[in-house]
């Protein structure tokens, strides 16, 4: 090849067909969530960071409001398009509300207290722009609709945390008076104790006065001669002496 000869390489773009993007390319965390709306749109942010503050394109694809298959929450989730890079990503709070864009009727403003589109949670203030106003329209009612299911799941969630304080609150009273009743049965029972023993006592006492009054012979029982005997030998008779024998004598 001569030196003065030039060569110019053409090269073909590869061009990437929309239909040729399957469910598997989709993030894994949409296939756990039902779809409750998809709508092409163009979504900005209003850059207060800048000087001056302005509304700066955020991207343009499809807008969808998914509901958890399992926690039933309800997000608002905008990708762009081919990309799938996320560009708003946050719950549909009741507290939200959509405001129409001054000069437009196909245009929406909302201000979003925790977005995740950056991964982490920020306020934002976001408009949204649709092909028509009737398509606007169409996604306000879902907007609102899905903003009242949420609204209904928190008030069950308080529900239900409610009823779970109550059921723990009465088992701690029932374990109260479950302690106090086998209190009160311990108590019976030492009282009993004492009881048996103080009778145990008394017993005692009596069978040692029975015995000592057996002994004296105060049952009312005729004495053994045996007892007699030993009677006398305990306690021997004093023969008195003659002085004493004459006094005892009565004078005639």
């Amino acid at each position: 090849m001569a030196e003065d000869e030039t060569v110019t390489v053409t090269e073909t773009p590869t061009i990437v067909d929309d239909n040729e993007i399957t469910e598997v390319d989709k993030p894994i965390l949409e296939k756990d969530e039902d779809e409750l709306f998809r709508m092409r749109a163009k979504l900005f942010r209003w850059a207060k960071e800048a000087n001056p503050a302005e509304w700066k394109e955020r991207g343009t694809g499809d807008v969808t409001l998914l509901k958890h298959k399992e926690t039933a929450k309800i997000r608002l989730l905008m990708r762009r398009e081919k990309t799938y890079k996320t560009c708003a990503n946050h719950y549909l709070d009741p507290s939200m509300k959509l405001q129409a864009n001054i000069g437009s009727d196909r245009a929406w403003v909302w201000t979003v207290p925790a977005d995740f589109a950056d991964e982490e949670p920020k306020e934002e203030l976001l408009a949204i722009r649709f092909l028509t106003a009737q398509i606007a329209n169409n996604f306000k009612d879902k907007f609102v609709e899905c903003q009242d299911m949420m609204k209904q799941l928190q008030q069950e969630v308080m529900l239900t945390k409610l009823n779970n304080l109550t059921v723990l609150e009465d088992d701690e009273e029932d374990e109260d008076e479950d302690d106090n009743a086998c209190g009160e049965k311990e108590e019976a029972a030492n009282e009993e104790k004492k009881e048996e023993v103080e009778g145990g006592g008394e017993a005692s006492s009596t069978n040692v006065t029975v015995t000592a009054d057996d002994d004296v012979n105060c049952s009312g029982e005729k004495p053994a001669a045996s007892e007699v005997a030993s009677a006398s030998k305990s306690s021997p008779v004093k023969t008195p002496s003659a002085q004493e024998q004459k006094e005892d004598v009565p004078e005639k």
